[in-house]
């Protein structure tokens, strides 16, 4: 049987200060009230749609998210005994009632942690796919607000704990952009969120493109005498890596080793067997299943 290269990745669920539940029973309940498929689905945009097709707990402990990614209408089919160039591409309609898979995501969640397969960097769509549905089935009040982020491998926080950090690098958007800009704050922080935190149009985005700042934190040279690590910068290092707020960071460490954003992940490349042009639900519950052993006996979820 064929197989498809996937990546599991471990992430976590964010919710606003405050919140007093967690991701896999918001989702429970959502699905609860909203029992007709055709209620959980959402708009991607112009085109495509997601669907939150199922949930259901395992014996395990935990339950198995699946989402279907699609877009309504016919699909391009390749002709490749056409000689006609102009119909190379003939429109395929779809089957009565049903629809072409674009994408497939499968995510374990226990929780507010989550193990998944197939959502790839899309965690900002997923988060704010799951606050409409949960808005729509009257589970969360539209003020309710959540991220999700991967969690931090253990190992790389152990690092800097024990080498100590030289410098740290940052962009001022990813934290600004989360506060609340009020008439009665200081004049700093309301300058500093006017710069960097309101949400903008996609043209004005553009615009703004190079002129998002940066903040670069490093220590001077230490003195003789002096232990050759900085401990309030080290400790700065390891909230950016376990805040779970930045995704766009570089951390230089007393070895001159370096971390960056994209390198902090837990993950897990496993060879899930192919089902039509997605992979098999079955296997890929099974690969997860013990990628989240594995995460509880490394310690991986004590962030």
């Amino acid at each position: 049987m064929s197989k498809r290269n996937k990546t599991l990745s471990l992430k976590r669920a964010y919710f606003n200060e405050g919140f007093n539940s967690n991701l896999e029973t918001v989702l429970s309940e959502s699905f609860s009230k909203l029992p007709r498929v055709h209620d959980r689905v959402v708009a991607l945009d112009m085109l495509s749609s997601r669907v939150f097709m199922s949930f259901e707990s395992i014996h395990s402990g935990g339950s198995v998210l699946r989402v279907f990614d699609y877009e309504a209408g016919a699909t391009g089919a390749i002709n490749l005994d056409s000689t006609d160039a102009s119909r190379a591409i003939e429109a395929f309609e779809h089957p009565e009632n049903k629809n072409f898979l674009k994408e497939q995501s499968i995510i374990m969640i226990d929780g507010n942690h989550l193990y998944t397969c197939g959502l790839g960097n899309k965690d900002g769509t997923f988060a704010a796919n799951v606050l409409d549905i949960a808005a729509k089935s009257e589970v969360l009040s539209q003020d309710v607000r959540m991220q999700v982020a991967d969690v931090p491998n253990q190992m790389e926080i152990e690092r800097v704990n024990s080498t100590g950090v030289k410098k740290v690098e940052f962009a001022l958007n990813n934290y600004f952009e989360k506060l609340k800009l009020a008439p009665r704050q200081p004049a700093g922080l309301r300058v500093l969120k006017k710069l960097f935190g309101e949400k903008v149009d996609a043209e004005e985005t553009q615009r703004r493109a190079e002129m998002l700042g940066r903040v670069v934190l490093k220590r001077n040279r230490f003195r003789r005498d002096e232990v050759q690590k900085d401990q309030w910068l080290t400790e700065v290092g390891e909230e950016i890596l376990t805040a779970g707020s930045a995704d766009d960071f570089l951390i230089v460490l007393e070895d001159n080793s370096k971390i960056r954003a994209d390198q902090l992940q837990r993950t897990k490349q496993v060879k899930i067997n192919k089902h039509a042009n997605t992979f098999s639900y079955s296997h890929a519950v099974m690969e997860l299943s013990q990628f989240r052993l594995d995460c509880l006996q490394d310690g991986s979820l004590g962030v």
